[in-house]
This record gives C-alpha cells, structure tokens and sequence, in this order.
C-alpha cells in the first residue's frame, strides 16, 4: 500500500508530509503480575520468583509501617537477597515457608523490637543466623543499615525524605545500580545521624530524591557541605519515580517494575527484585499512569513488565494503559491524517486569539479541533481533554496528524507533520506557525482516527 502524500507551501517553501498507511509494528511487552492475599503473601511471591536457594541474606521488615525498611532495599539488593515482610508479633506463614525455600545464611532484621518482635527474632533464628539493625527512629535505622553494608567512599548517596515512602522506594532501585545506599532525612532538617553517617561514607555526590515539599532547599545546602547533591524530582511522586529511572536506566531496559504509589509494601518489596533485574520500579496510581510516566516507559520500551501487587492496588486497566505507552496496539494513523494536516497548514499566519477556532483565528486546541474535524474527526476544544480522550503516542511513533502536548497534564497542542515539526498556534501576538516539537515540555502524542 503506498503513502500518501501531502504538499502545501510555507513561505514560498514546499514542505511534503508523508503519512504512512500504518503504524510502525512495536511488540506489547510481557507482563507477569506478582500478588499474595496478604503483603508478606506478595512479598514471598516476589522473592520466589527472583532469588535461587543459597542467598548470603534475606532482609525482614514489619509489614505495619514503612519507616524502618526504607534504607534496606539498595541493602538488600548489595546483599543479593529479597526482602520479606513479617507482622510484628507473629511470623505469618507464607514467610516462613519462602525463608525455609531460601535457605539463606543470614536474616538482617530491619528495625528495633517494637517493630520486629523479640518472638518474631527468634522464630527467624530457627531458620537463619539473625542479625538486626536498628536505632531509636527511621533516621538511626537507615544510617545503622548504611553502616553495616556500604563502605567509605562510595561515588554516591541517595537522601529522601522519612516522613513518606514513595520517594525512597522508587529510588531504591537506582541506588542498588549504583552501589549506593539509601538514607534519610527530615523535610526541614538533617537528623544528626544521617550527617553523620554521610561523613564517614564520603561520596562524591549525594543525590536527593524528591521536591522541595519533601526536601527543603535547607536541608540541600546542609547535604552540599558534604559532597556535591544532585536532585531528582518531578511535581508528583509518580513524576518523581520517573524522574529517577530516566537519570539511571537506559532506553531499552528489559525489565521495568510496576506497583501502586499509594501504600508502600509492594514497592518495598519489589526494589531488591527490580535491582537484580536492573529495572526500575515505577510507580502508578490505580486510575493508571500518568503522562509522565507513560512518557518514561515509552523511552524505556522495556520488553518485559512485572506487576507488584494485586489487581485492587494496580488494576488490570492500569497495565493496559502501561502497554499502551510502549506503542503496543497504537491504532494506524487515520487515511484522513492529510486532511487534517493540509487544512492546519492553510491556516498558517492567522492570528492566535484565546478561545478561538477558526476560520479567521485559533488557540492551540481551537487549531487542532478545527483540522481535524475538516477530516471528519470530532475533538473537544480543550487541551487536556484532547489529551484524556486520544490514545498516547510515544514520541519515536508520532505520524503526520497526530496531535502533540506539551506539559502534564497538557497546557498546549499542536498538530505534527513530520520531521520534528508542527503546526501550533502559540500564544497573543504569535500567529499559527510552523515549529519544532522539541522542547522540554514535550508529553508524548494523541492519535485522532
């Protein structure tokens, strides 16, 4: 089938968009969900799926609060063990069971006894040599597990806050591909015993996780007396946790890990696993990605996807919308696209008026509306529901027609004609033009059909 093809002038040039018959064939990845009844039930899933018999150690943490097991994922994973999870007074069942498959030569239990039990210690002790660690708050416990497992001079230390989890446990991952531990702060304040354990470890630069909200500039300028600090951040902590992967793992990781943003135990435990298989652990809410993170799987296009959790923390809808970014099941671009893109393009050197669409000025949504519905495609005028309502085009997949945003959620759109370019009617002042889609800002792509 041929392409077809679509000439128009642009001051006094002859621009050809080509607009292929189809879209480009990308395979869906495989996607493998890891779920117990229980978090110590998921928790022993993940684990037997990644960690042979033999392991040098399992890390166990209280499946009750997050604070003690922070700074034991990168801990974990240095160790080459999973991490397990317990209640505080009873050693549940399916961890005695994957413990007793491990047959590990140590447990490090996270935390002090108030968290993990005397009696848990000693049912642990029947199984393995334990050890544990643990200080009178978060802050001593992350610095006592950093202590015992990394050495002086390490090239980095990752700081996130301890008064949330989601931070730290999306970057748990990328701390374990560097060697580098975990530790934690106040938002407002440096606790004493992370200052001083970031001393004796020496890094060459710290990074911190997380926005100001979370990290205060204060506590930024304390962390620079010590070592150069790095902030990875994003305006949520679902941008954050992609964010973090775009900073450490390449395009074309294998294997990324998926679980819920919105508790902490399915992340915690499926960092030292997604460390083992050099992925990263994103993060989503069960409504689904956001288009942050969409964009950061459609840059990873990881051929594999492990779903932490059950069906109620990360719905299968919310997978879907994860395939969906990689460019798997992209519908074919509309036989239509050349009219769309022809009737933007007859619309260039109108004036841009805000709420505008057509035939004599536009917005950026009135312009898109506007072409397309010359193709006979109905679109709202509004950009973020143009955005909701188009299925998402990763940006290596983006055809001529195809509606392009900017922000996240989208402030403005323009409509894509190849080669980098688009048609937008940009602000007061500008009129519809010809521009590069690339910018900062740049979300990804909606596919009218």
């Amino acid at each position: 089938m041929r392409a077809l093809a679509v000439a128009f002038g642009v001051i006094g040039l002859s621009l050809v968009a080509t607009v292929p018959p189809a879209a480009a064939t990308v395979p869906a990845p495989t996607v493998v969900r890891l779920a117990g009844g229980t978090d110590d039930a998921t928790a022993a899933a993940v684990s037997s799926a990644t960690f042979a018999p033999g392991v040098e150690a399992a890390f166990v943490a209280t499946s009750a609060v997050f604070a003690d097991a922070l700074s034991g994922g990168p801990a974990a994973a240095r160790s080459g063990g999973p991490m397990l999870l317990t209640a505080t007074d009873a050693l549940p069942a399916a961890t005695t069971a994957e413990l007793q498959r491990l047959a590990p030569k140590r447990i490090v239990v996270l935390g002090g006894p108030a968290a993990v039990s005397p009696v848990v210690e000693g049912a642990l002790g029947a199984i393995a040599p334990v050890s544990r660690l643990a200080g009178a708050d978060r802050y001593e416990t992350a610095a006592a597990v950093s202590a015992a497992t990394f050495a002086a001079g390490v090239g980095t230390a990752y700081v996130a806050t301890g008064e949330n989890f989601a931070d730290a446990l999306s970057g748990g991952p990328a701390a374990a591909k560097t060697g580098s531990p975990m530790l934690l702060t106040a938002t407002g304040s440096v606790p004493a015993a992370t200052t001083t354990e970031l001393q004796r470890l020496a890094p060459k630069r710290i990074v911190v996780l997380g926005g100001t909200s979370a990290v205060t500039a204060a506590v930024v300028t304390s962390l620079q007396s010590i070592a150069p600090v790095t902030r990875l951040a994003g305006d949520t902590r679902y941008s954050t946790a992609a964010a973090v992967s775009a900073a450490t793992f390449a395009a074309g990781t294998a294997t990324a890990y998926v679980a819920t943003g919105e508790t902490f135990a399915d992340a915690l435990v499926g960092g030292p696993a997604a460390a083992r298989q050099g992925g990263p652990m994103i993060l989503t809410p069960a409504s689904g990605p956001p288009v942050a993170v969409k964009l950061e799987i459609s840059r990873l296009l990881p051929a594999h996807v492990v779903v932490v959790g059950t069906t109620a923390s990360v719905p299968a809808a919310a997978i879907a919308a994860v395939t969906e970014a990689t460019g798997a099941g992209l519908p074919d671009p509309s036989p239509n696209a050349s009219i769309a893109v022809g009737t933007a393009n007859a619309q260039l050197g109108k004036p841009y008026l805000y709420g505008g669409a057509g035939p004599d000025s536009f917005d950026c949504s009135g312009l898109v509306m506007f072409a397309w519905n010359a193709a006979g495609v109905t679109l709202p005028h509004y950009t973020v529901a143009q955005q909701d309502l188009l299925p998402f085009v990763p940006v290596s997949l983006l055809a001529p027609g195809d509606a392009v945003f900017f922000g996240a959620p989208a402030y403005h759109v323009g409509i894509y004609i190849g080669n980098g370019q688009m048609i937008e009617a940009p602000k007061t002042g500008v009129p519809v033009r010809i521009a590069s889609i690339q910018r900062t800002d740049l979300a990804g792509g909606g596919r009218p059909t």
